[in-house]
């Protein structure tokens, strides 16, 4: 807890100390601060990333290791309530971290002249980022036997997610004069894209839904200009909540699934169809 709010606090003293000017009469420059402000919640968002994968991966991977994934699944809950439970009691630790962490980003943000607003929405939008990636963890966590493998595949999944989207959403955006105006729809998925937009608010910086649902079904150059615009942190944080929805009904049906492969067993069965009498014991 001390780290995360020491490394906050010191990349913050850092950059302030770089972007005020050396002159105790100049005003400081507004856009140096705005950068400011925004390294610092990129920054918060990225040890985000890095700390869900540790902390949610060994969920079911860990039980299934210590052979206690049968004992787990005997209790009353069913299993959309244990995979719930299990992402909630993973995902505590990091919301306490970043309640601590909260004071020092919302000073960096009120110095850098940056409503309070903003701050809300991009600590939403880190907690959003949180469980969608924490959801992902929990869907290969009960599908992967080991937790080294299921921690792997959960930051291979998060570099694909959040690190490619940007690079290939620019590329794939190059040859469309619909997606010119305000990006490919694959960028408005990235949350650090949605951060850069809520510090550095450039109109035009949102894009229509059907521009953004060209996404999951492509149309034609002309096609996409229907619907309410949205935000980039909108259209990330409603990306968030479809992709953590739909892994955490995926986790759920692989754990319900291991249920089936169990068989019970009959205690008392009479041996070769006889029944067993009163001085018999039973096999």
């Amino acid at each position: 807890m001390a780290l995360f709010v020491s490394i906050l606090g010191a990349a913050a003293l850092a950059l302030f100390s770089v972007a005020l000017p050396d002159s105790p009469d100049a005003s400081p420059n507004p856009s140096d601060m705005a950068n400011v402000a925004f390294l610092t919640a990129a920054l918060q968002l990225a040890l985000a990333v890095l700390f869900v994968p540790p902390l949610t991966a060994p969920a079911f991977s860990a039980e299934h290791e210590r052979g206690t994934f049968e004992l787990l699944r005997l209790g009353c809950l069913k299993p959309r309530q244990l995979v719930a439970s299990k992402l909630v009691a993973s995902l505590a630790y990091l919301v306490l971290l970043m309640v601590v962490a909260a004071p020092v980003l919302m000073a960096v943000f009120l110095y850098a002249g940056i409503g309070l607003g903003q701050f809300v929405l991009v600590e939403l939008l880190t907690l959003g980022t949180a469980v969608a990636l924490g959801s992902v963890a929990m869907a290969l966590s009960a599908w992967l036997p080991r937790t080294v493998t299921t921690t792997v595949a959960t930051y291979a999944t998060a570099l694909a997610l959040y690190g490619l989207a940007v690079p290939v959403g620019a590329v794939l955006g190059t040859g469309s004069t619909a997606d010119a105006a305000a990006g490919h729809p694959l960028v408005f998925t990235n949350p650090f894209y949605a951060l850069h937009s809520l510090v550095f608010p450039v109109p035009p910086s949102g894009a229509p839904l059907g521009q953004l649902f060209r996404l999951v079904i492509p149309g034609g150059t002309d096609a996409g200009s229907w619907g309410p615009t949205l935000q980039p942190w909108q259209a990330s944080l409603a990306w968030q909540a479809v992709l953590g929805i739909l892994c955490l009904l995926a986790a759920a049906e692989l754990a319900a699934g291991r249920r089936l492969a169990t068989r019970p067993i009959h205690l008392g069965r009479a041996r070769a169809g006889k029944p067993s009498g009163p001085g018999e014991a039973a096999p």
